[in-house]
Order: structure tokens, then C-alpha cells, then sequence
């Protein structure tokens, strides 16, 4: 139950939370020691004006400091709504790169473009014979595949 004088702080994003950067926000906030309100999610399905389909995912975390210990030996302490604008603050990350919030922000920026890559090329056909195997991409022409399949069938 929300009180009176508590504090929060709130993102939402449309569509999946699945895919959505915000999922790796909230994920970043709770491994900094960062807390969920009770009922802190929603993940909700509609329609818009027009009639076109919509979903939207709202994150809601109890507004409380968040330490970090630094490269230099000191710690820090800031709230989950700093955390929220130096995260998606990509100037302060850069200007930051030693901070334990912009090592988060690398590896999710670096897994998304991961994913977007794997996405993108397919799986390559592995064909095995005897001692030999070949590896097909199936987005190559055939001509050369042809010429690949033909070497290996000796």
C-alpha cells in the first residue's frame, strides 16, 4: 500500500516489456539494490483512438538511495530517479565510462545490438560426412552453395 509522503519513480514503454529497453532499466535499478513498489509492474493491452492495437508496460520503483562503490575506492549514493536520467543520459554514460552505471548501460546497449544481429543472419545448414562438414548459409546464391556441396561430395 502506497503511503502518504512515500516517493516513486516511474517509466513506461510501449509494447512487449519483453523487448522493451525500459525491462533493462528496471533490471539495472533492482541489481543496484532499487525496489519495486507493491504492484510495480503493469503490463496492460488496448486499443488507441484509431482502433490500432496498443500495449504499454509502467514500471513504478520506491524512490530510495542507491549506493555505488567507485573505481576511485569512494562510494556514492543516489536516488532511483538519478539512476533513471544518468541511464538514459548517453552523454554522462560516455563522460562516465568508469561508473558502475555506465558498465550496465555498455553491456545492454552491447546486448541489444547482439540480438539485432543475431536476428538479422540466419543459421547456417551444417552438413556432415565422414570426417568433413560444410556450413550453408542459406541466404548465399545457389551457384555458390552448388559449388561448396560439389567439393564436399568428393
Amino acid at each position: 500500500m502506497i503511503k502518504t509522503g512515500q516517493k516513486f519513480t516511474f517509466f513506461k514503454g510501449d509494447g512487449s516489456p519483453l523487448s522493451s529497453p525500459n525491462t533493462h532499466l528496471a533490471a539495472a535499478i533492482i541489481a543496484s539494490g532499487g525496489s519495486l513498489a507493491p504492484d510495480g509492474f503493469r503490463d496492460t493491452v488496448g486499443e488507441n483512438a484509431d482502433g490500432t492495437p496498443r500495449r504499454t508496460a509502467v514500471w513504478m520503483f520506491q524512490e530510495k538511495p542507491l549506493r555505488f562503490f567507485l573505481t576511485d575506492g569512494t562510494t556514492e549514493e543516489i536516488s532511483t530517479s538519478e539512476f533513471t536520467r544518468r541511464w538514459n543520459d548517453l552523454e554522462w554514460i560516455a563522460a562516465n565510462s568508469d561508473h558502475p552505471i555506465a558498465f550496465m548501460r555498455a553491456y545492454q546497449i552491447q546486448l541489444s545490438g547482439l540480438r539485432d544481429h543475431i536476428k538479422k543472419t540466419p543459421p547456417l545448414v551444417e552438413i556432415r560426412k565422414g570426417g568433413r562438414f560444410a556450413q550453408i548459409n542459406p541466404n548465399e546464391p545457389k551457384e555458390k552453395t552448388d559449388k561448396l556441396l560439389a567439393y564436399f561430395q568428393r
